[in-house]
Protein backbone atom coordinates (compact mmCIF):
# COMPACT_ATOMS: atom_id res chain seq x y z
CA UNK A 1 0.00 0.00 0.00
CA UNK A 2 1.64 3.10 -1.10
CA UNK A 3 0.59 6.62 0.81
CA UNK A 4 0.74 10.22 -1.37
CA UNK A 5 3.48 12.46 -0.09
CA UNK A 6 0.79 14.67 0.44
CA UNK A 7 -0.90 12.70 3.48
CA UNK A 8 2.54 11.30 5.00
CA UNK A 9 3.52 15.14 5.33
CA UNK A 10 0.68 16.03 6.87
CA UNK A 11 0.26 12.77 9.33
CA UNK A 12 3.70 14.03 10.32
CA UNK A 13 2.91 17.33 10.80
CA UNK A 14 -0.34 16.59 12.59
CA UNK A 15 2.01 14.15 15.18
CA UNK A 16 4.41 16.74 15.97
CA UNK A 17 1.65 19.50 17.03
CA UNK A 18 -0.81 16.70 19.26
CA UNK A 19 1.82 14.42 19.63
CA UNK A 20 2.42 10.47 19.49
CA UNK A 21 -0.73 8.35 19.33
CA UNK A 22 -3.05 6.26 20.64
CA UNK A 23 -5.99 8.91 20.85
CA UNK A 24 -8.45 6.57 21.85
CA UNK A 25 -9.97 9.17 24.58
CA UNK A 26 -10.09 11.92 22.19
CA UNK A 27 -9.92 10.57 18.27
CA UNK A 28 -8.53 13.25 16.36
CA UNK A 29 -10.89 14.50 13.64
CA UNK A 30 -9.00 15.04 9.93
CA UNK A 31 -10.99 15.67 7.11
CA UNK A 32 -8.98 14.80 3.32
CA UNK A 33 -8.31 18.41 1.02
CA UNK A 34 -7.02 18.69 -1.81
CA UNK A 35 -4.36 21.68 -2.75
CA UNK A 36 -2.81 22.79 -5.74
CA UNK A 37 1.34 22.83 -5.33
CA UNK A 38 3.48 25.35 -6.60
CA UNK A 39 4.12 23.87 -9.96
CA UNK A 40 0.03 23.65 -10.03
CA UNK A 41 -0.79 20.14 -9.78
CA UNK A 42 -2.91 19.26 -7.01
CA UNK A 43 -2.40 16.91 -4.84
CA UNK A 44 -3.93 15.11 -1.16
CA UNK A 45 -3.66 16.24 2.49
CA UNK A 46 -5.11 16.12 5.67
CA UNK A 47 -6.50 18.80 7.72
CA UNK A 48 -7.25 18.71 11.32
CA UNK A 49 -10.80 19.42 12.39
CA UNK A 50 -12.15 21.26 15.70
Amino acid sequence: MSVSQGVASSLQRIIGIVGQGPWTDEPLKVVPKEVKTRRGFKTLTLALVD
